[in-house]
């Protein structure tokens, strides 16, 4: 009976997995239409002007029409023109791989840490669903993850805090760590941090967070050390990346753009505002999602906890203060990601920023979800009732993958769209180099409007800077689009 009942789950919980994944995927398909846009031609005409390492230099100590500070946003974005515009179509499918693998990671590394023998197809599910939920409730998708200027310095850093998180829960389960392994998360928190602002404000937070967390959990234990050791580690690959960003020259222009700063109290007020109106306006603008969000993970908690081991009790002042603490760090990371914005720019954070958001959002629910779920399982000493609980969870989960590939399958319908427009692109890009090649100096093309992203292409007025950004990538002297 236990046997069957096991077979069943795995197949249910492995389905569920399946059914994110191919939402995933959707998203990926949608991505692999994608071609430069906007602030992308900037980027290549810096790198085409000055080769790939001096435009690293250039674009941090001169004034560029990009924020040339944010190091590693120039160094990946050079780094990834230097395959051509059609591996832009790529980036969506293998972000999100390197994503999915990170995130699995993690669940792999808590059931470890939480010594549970949990299924590894759980982890496969926890990571897709979890990268799923994140993606359908983003605020701008289009900016913050298929354009790749807007990736870059939202997206990508998530992808760096989940593997960055990996690595320091693997590590600090080990009594002793070769410092290649220290030194190697250092770099990855200083790479990580230097996309932009609002990312190692984040990465500050989640440090800041984990550094507590351990307080509280390896207080009195041996492991305490090595934890705060660890942590400190990538906390010192940040803040070094805070500096060099800090130190860039490149910051005068951009910062004589900028309206004078609100102070340090207002602006900590404004951030703490705006945290507490993103967060109430998420849960009441998309409360299905928010739902299904906690569903899922409390049934994901639930099943993490019945390992093979025993089963770890949470009495109830545990349980509300664990609710708590979840709440609590949650909203300090939702405002770390806010500061940024306001600290530099006085406002609420631009729409492709609210990924970052998001994201801290979404950790929130999924901790609180999977802390339900652990706390239901520790309660409930019989047997019979917690085999109909688990068939349920797994139910209910499946449920919850079916709304997953029905809602990244609605865009779907514009795939023809999307592909007309990027083999329209191409065919652009090939007629541009051809005139360049034959000595014409001053290109006319035709105009090309993107479904998802709007004003990122060629505009009729040749001065304009994307036309500018263009002209210097493809080494003409100007184009312009046709009305």
């Amino acid at each position: 009976m236990k046997s069957t009942l096991q077979k069943a789950l795995k197949i249910g919980w492995g389905a569920t997995a399946a059914g994110f994944l191919a939402a995933l995927g959707m998203y990926a398909w949608i991505g692999s239409f994608m071609r430069f846009m906007g602030d992308d031609y900037c980027y290549g005409m810096v790198l085409a002007q000055k080769g790939f390492w001096q435009a690293q230099w250039y674009s941090y100590v001169y004034p560029t029409p990009y924020t040339g500070d944010r190091f590693s946003l120039t160094f990946f974005s050079d780094l990834f023109h230097l395959f051509g515009p059609g591996f832009t179509g790529w980036l969506a499918g293998l972000t999100l791989a390197l994503w999915i693998s990170g995130l699995a990671l993690t669940f792999r590394q808590i059931t470890r840490l939480l010594r549970r023998d949990a299924m590894p197809v759980l982890w496969m599910a926890g990571a897709a669903a979890f990268a799923f939920f994140v993606l359908y409730q983003a605020p701008d998708l289009a900016e913050s993850f298929y354009w790749r200027s807007g990736m870059l310095p939202y997206f990508m850093p998530l992808i760096g805090d989940t593997w960055l998180a990996a690595l320091l829960l693997a590590s600090i389960q080990k009594e002793h760590s070769a410092w290649p392994e220290v030194l190697g998360i250092g770099l990855l928190a200083f790479v990580n941090s230097g996309f932009s602002e609002t990312a190692v404000a984040f990465q500050v937070g989640g440090l800041g967070v984990g550094l507590v967390a351990a307080l509280i959990l390896d207080k009195g234990r041996k492991t305490a050390g090595r934890s705060w050791k660890r942590i400190g580690v990538a906390m010192v690959g940040t803040l070094a990346a805070m500096v060099v960003m800090l130190l860039s020259p490149s910051n005068t222009a951009r910062l004589n753009t900028l309206p004078d700063s609100l102070g340090f109290w207002p602006s900590i007020r404004d951030s703490l505002q705006y945290g507490l109106d993103f967060t109430l306006e998420s849960l009441r603008g998309l409360p299905v999602p928010t739902l299904l969000g906690l569903v899922f993970s409390s049934a994901l908690g639930l099943e993490m906890a019945d390992g093979q081991t025993s089963r770890l009790r949470v009495s109830w002042w545990q349980g509300l203060l664990g609710t708590a603490l979840i709440l609590g760090f949650g909203f300090a990371l939702v405002v770390c990601s806010m500061a940024p914005s306001v600290f530099i720019q006085t406002w609420y954070p631009e729409p492709r920023a609210l990924i970052v958001s998001r994201f801290g959002l979404e950790l929130t629910l999924f901790s609180l979800g999977g802390w339900i779920g652990w706390f239901l399982r520790g309660v409930i000493s019989s047997e019979s009732p917690i085999r109909l609980i688990r068939v349920v969870a797994v139910l209910a989960a499946l449920v919850c993958a079916v709304y997953g590939v029905r809602g990244a399958a609605r865009p779907l319908v514009d795939l023809p769209a999307y592909h007309q427009y990027a083999a329209q692109w191409d065919q652009r890009d090939a007629q541009i180099r051809l005139e360049a090649k034959d000595g014409v100096r001053d290109v006319k093309v035709v105009g090309l409007s993107h479904l998802l992203l709007r004003g990122g292409d060629f505009n009729t007025d040749a001065g304009h800077w994307y036309n500018n950004c263009a002209a210097g990538y493809y080494g003409v002297d100007s184009i312009r689009a046709l009305p």
